[in-house]
């Protein structure tokens, strides 16, 4: 964590210090839920190493809830002990804003991915920018983050490989 915040921004060994001490370690197994649907808890999670999956249970039963894909090893604190730092340093305020640069960078992307590109452009970006993904997840979790059906998913591949054989 210590070399992602160094990344994002500046930060004091005091400030670093104290940012990392209110995060403590945790573990899931493959399959273990980080949060439960109706959870009240406000987290804010560092992935040190694994794979989690977002997703939202809907009234009418569809899932969605933080999911280990693979044994995952994360650094948890509770948002409001995150909160809170903001007003001790000025070098969290600007991590914060950071973080909220990148989720908003992040989000954008894939919103204009859904809106300029086919499932087959979105497919071939997703194998390039995350072949190591690709590898890790199964299909119809691949189909789910490209928003199309694990069918068409399936079509798009073979197609693919049509056009490399040609």
């Amino acid at each position: 964590m210590k070399e992602a915040v160094s990344a994002w921004i500046d930060m004091p060994d005091l400030q670093r210090q104290r940012f990392v001490s209110i995060f403590e370690p945790r573990s899931l197994e493959s399959l273990e839920h980080l949060l439960h649907a109706g959870s009240k808890d406000r987290v804010l999670v560092f992935v040190s190493q694994g794979l989690l999956r977002l997703y939202y249970t809907t009234d009418d039963g569809k899932e969605s809830i933080n999911q280990a894909l693979e044994p995952t090893r994360l650094l948890v604190t509770d948002y409001d002990d995150y909160d809170r730092l903001f007003d001790e340093h000025p070098a969290f305020d600007r991590l914060g804003r950071k973080l909220l640069e990148l989720s908003l960078q992040r989000k954008e992307l894939r919103e204009r991915s859904f809106l300029e590109q086919t499932a087959k452009e979105r497919y071939i970006d997703f194998m390039r920018d995350h072949a190591d993904l690709a590898r890790r997840l199964p299909q119809y979790h691949i189909a789910s983050y490209l928003g199309i059906t694990e069918v068409t998913l399936s079509r798009l591949r073979g197609g693919l490989m049509r056009e490399r054989v040609s």
